[in-house]
């Protein structure tokens, strides 16, 4: 497993321009002050203005726009004051999606991005910001997004021990964010928690089946296998984790048929500081979206959540 070296974080902020907007970029910068003073790195920050929303060839309006980029960039000032460690500023200016994932995607530039995203209500549910999203969906690098829920918090990695769920489905594509999670432990001193949701990939039915007050006994037998062979992979992520002497324990949820609501159960349950994911890099014929569980998470966590993609792409 490749060490985590001691590369910037880099961090996206929006700026803020009203009040959300303002505790979101709070949020951002205090959660990515105390992670680079924990883990002894300096900080990138970044903020991308898109000229499109701008009328910049109409004389007219040269000049309000002239003052509302000088604005935004002693705004943007004053938040690189408010950091702790090192901070290079970089005010860009151009498709916000497309910069930072140029800057993430800088090769041996970042260990990780960090930004804020806001839960939107679509058609029939609630997703995360656009901007957001296509982020973490084509981040060749971790992100860690701070959630509606988590930016209510003043501080995030005190001085007490600090736990890290990794969510794990125990597949090849869960792999990279578990190796990430049990680095980061390691240079953190935190403890990890493997968690597994039992019923997370079984098919509807077995999941009505398992969830009635008696079911079958060749049902419960069937149940009572999986449950001691996913015991005996976690088991063996311990072993991993014991390697790079990080301390860990593990969870398995064999009740709850939502992974993302089992999952923030745990992390609760566990009092964890970070809960940490893998996600499939979608293209746009998959789908738009980096997958259901990762987003209902991030929207819901009270704590960061780091995602990580499964295959570098």
């Amino acid at each position: 497993m490749a060490k985590i070296k001691s590369r910037p974080l880099l961090v996206a902020d929006d700026i803020a321009l009203d009040t959300d907007r303002e505790r979101r970029s709070s949020a951002v910068s205090t959660c990515a002050n105390e992670l680079a003073k924990a883990l002894g790195s300096s900080i990138d920050l970044m903020h991308v203005e898109d000229l499109f929303q701008y009328p910049v060839k109409t004389s007219a309006y040269k000049p309000l726009i002239e003052r509302y980029f000088k604005d935004q960039k002693e705004k943007f000032a004053k938040v690189a004051l408010s950091f702790q460690v090192p901070v290079k500023t970089r005010f860009i200016q151009g498709d916000p999606v497309r910069k930072i994932l140029e800057l993430a995607g800088k090769r041996n530039g970042y260990q990780l991005l960090v930004l804020g995203t806001q839960g939107r209500k679509g058609l029939s549910r609630i997703i995360v910001g656009s901007i957001a999203e296509e982020v973490i969906r084509q981040s060749r690098i971790p992100v860690m997004t701070l959630g509606p829920k988590a930016q209510s918090k003043t501080e995030f990695f005190g001085k007490q021990k600090l736990t890290i769920l990794i969510s794990t489905g125990l597949t090849k594509n869960s792999l990279r964010a578990e190796e990430y999670g049990i680095e980061l432990a390691y240079r953190l001193g935190a403890k990890v928690v493997f968690f597994h949701s039992l019923r997370e990939t079984l098919h509807p039915i077995l999941q009505t089946a398992f969830s009635v007050a008696t079911p079958p006994k060749q049902v419960t037998e069937l149940f009572d296998q999986m449950r001691e062979g996913v015991k005996k992979q976690l088991e063996n992520k311990l072993k991993k984790a014991a390697r790079r002497k990080v301390i860990s324990d593990y969870l398995i949820d064999d009740r709850i048929n939502s992974a993302s609501q089992a999952i923030l159960k745990q992390a609760e349950i566990s009092a964890a500081s970070l809960v940490v994911i893998g996600t499939h890099g979608r293209s746009l014929l998959q789908g738009a979206f980096f997958g259901r569980t990762a987003r209902d998470v991030i929207l819901e966590s009270a704590v960061p959540v780091i995602t990580v993609r499964s295959k570098r792409q």
